[in-house]
């Protein structure tokens, strides 16, 4: 399975050995720099006073405020002499030059590790949704084991990705195993349900029937055996891509009433759209172009990525098409313009970090300049990221409001140095953020910032070390010493077998599995070193072991359907 995911029973247990005191122990350190001056049983009472608020439920600003947070909530929101701020509460001083936004939402996800689960924060983004991995089963688990990280953690919605036959993921062939896969999602707490390309139409409709029993947001690709247009009138809530309109109802060049009719189209099904104009973009600069990941590789951003994700964009393969992708990513831009102008409802997500170039955090403001750049105002490419993903998500999810400044919403908040209605730019200038009430200034978020980059750098250098020993024809030696260690042998493990050093590779995925017996991933990734070096029988075996831990590993299903296509596993 690639990228590993931390497997939810002992994550916490055993975070301290995995991230060890250089990363962890900064982390936690910074949580407690959010601890308010009364006690834990009190209630937490914090003060924004003299700030410029843009609360997205105004067509503008409003100057000199006081914005009052008891606990998680919102309380008071007014002039400044005209909200009492209590004498025990933690103030934050706006001095009448700082402004006030709701915290930003990246609605497109892929995050997977709770190390990289701050690099959000750290740049001002409170929420975010996991469109659905491969292995997005272990979304719910992350959301609990992140609750130690306290506000450098945001707020974690997850999707359930259903596939059809021929795909990748948790496969459903039928009208009852997609039931079923439902049903046991709603049970661990997902609230999405993203549909993806290769799903039947008879298996799409169930899907959408069972969704709306249970009150689930459909979410997605354009299935193409249904057609994106089809299912939107069906009852698919949000498009995940605007390109997914290039592959289904723009497969030819569109005429102006073809645009027209389909954006008229998109309006009467009530559906949101999510561009994702920064993915496109990232993948259109590297396409056929090999040497562009090595210079998005050497930002300063990508020193916050993890070991695992910098190598997944090195594997990628879009440097090796052909061809070029620069005048649909045009097209792309203006097609969400006119999205917009037409009353499409926008939401801003960024598939970070799956796509090389696409950072988890920078890139939720590198799509607002894209929507500033497609036609909408600051304050309009503001709304995408904050109020319209709380409405939405306000549909399928039960709790508070969130993505606006107001009474009785969620405090999560990004203190700006300068105003984002004047340039988009300065959503970047991030002064301090709070999450559900608990404000990091500046200096906490720099160190996060700094504690990740030690961390994956220290994890690198180890890794590498491994990898000297193998590709000398050394013994694997001692790896306790290793930091997250079942991630980081996995990864070099995958490495042998991509070089197609395929007993290297077995001999990792074998120790892995006696290190962490409880790993359905472990178990699927070794299946997959036999399946390499043709031993079915053992492949099967280890296959079904991943299954006996995890039923629903999406990659062992898989793989397991292709060696054994008519088994019921």
């Amino acid at each position: 399975m690639r990228p590993l995911a931390p497997y939810a029973d002992w994550m916490i247990a055993s975070l301290t050995r995995r991230a060890g005191p250089l990363a962890l122990g900064s982390l936690l350190a910074l949580h407690d720099l959010s601890a308010q001056p009364s006690s834990r049983a009190a209630s937490r009472v914090l003060a924004f006073v003299d700030v410029n608020v843009v609360s997205m439920t105004d067509t503008g600003a409003r100057l000199h405020q006081t914005v009052l947070v008891r606990d998680d909530r919102i309380v008071a929101f007014g002039p400044l002499r005209s909200v009492r701020v209590p004498p025990d509460a933690r103030r934050v001083a706006g001095g009448g030059t700082r402004w006030l936004i709701p915290g930003l939402v990246d609605m497109h996800a892929h995050v997977t590790t709770t190390e990289q689960l701050p690099l959000y924060v750290a740049h001002g983004v409170t929420t975010y949704l996991n469109l659905g991995d491969h292995g997005s089963h272990d979304m719910i688990a992350l959301g609990r084991d992140a609750q130690a990280l306290g506000p450098l953690a945001p707020n974690l919605l997850a999707a359930l990705r259903l596939e059809g036959p021929g795909g990748n993921g948790l496969i459903v062939r039928t009208g009852d195993e997609a039931r079923r896969a439902i049903a046991w999602g709603a049970t661990q707490g997902y609230r999405f349900v993203k549909v993806y390309n290769n799903l039947t139409p008879e298996v799409f409709a169930v899907i959408l029937a069972e969704a709306q029993r249970r009150h689930m947001g459909v979410v997605g690709h354009g299935v193409r055996a249904v057609g994106l247009l089809a299912g939107l009138r069906q009852g698919q809530a949000m498009v995940a891509h605007a390109e997914e309109y290039l592959y289904t109802e723009f497969r030819t060049n569109p005429t102006e009433a073809r645009i027209d009719q389909v954006i008229a189209d998109t309006r009467a099904s009530g559906a949101w759209v999510l561009p994702n104009l920064v993915a496109y973009g990232a993948i259109a600069r590297q396409w056929g172009r090999p040497k562009v990941v090595d210079s998005m590789l050497a930002t300063p951003e990508a020193a916050w990525l993890s070991p695992v994700a910098r190598i997944n964009w090195q594997r990628n393969d879009y440097v090796t098409r052909t061809g070029s992708l620069d005048a649909k990513r045009e097209f792309l831009v203006a097609f969400t313009g006119r999205l917009h102008r037409a009353g499409v409802p926008l939401l801003v997500g960024t598939d970070a970090p799956d796509i090389p170039g696409v950072v988890p955090g920078p890139s939720v403001h590198d799509e607002l300049a894209l929507l500033v750049h497609a036609g909408l105002t600051p304050l309009e490419a503001l709304r995408a990221a904050t109020i319209n993903a709380g409405v939405f998500t306000g549909r399928f999810v039960e709790g508070p409001s969130f993505g606006v400044i107001a009474a009785g919403a969620r405090a999560d908040f990004v203190l700006l140095d300068a105003s984002p209605l004047d340039d988009i730019g300065n959503a970047r200038r991030v002064r301090g953020v709070a999450v559900r009430g608990q404000y990091l200034p500046r200096e906490a978020l720099d160190a996060s910032l700094d504690s990740l980059r030690r961390l994956f750098a220290e994890e690198t250098r180890r890794a590498a070390g491994l990898r000297a020993r193998l590709a000398g024809g050394g013994a694997i030696g001692d790896t306790a010493a290793l930091p997250r260690l079942e991630e980081t042998l996995n990864n070099v493990a995958y490495e042998q077998l991509d070089a197609k050093r395929v007993t290297a590779a077995n001999q990792l995925f074998a120790l892995i599995v006696a290190r962490f017996p409880l790993s359905s991933n472990a178990h699927e990734s070794l299946c997959e070193g036999y399946v390499a070096a043709a031993d079915t029988a053992r492949a099967i075996a280890s296959c079904r072991a991943a299954l006996t831990v995890d039923p629903w590993n999406p990659d062992a299903q898989g793989v397991l359907a292709g060696l054994v296509p008519v088994a019921r596993h």
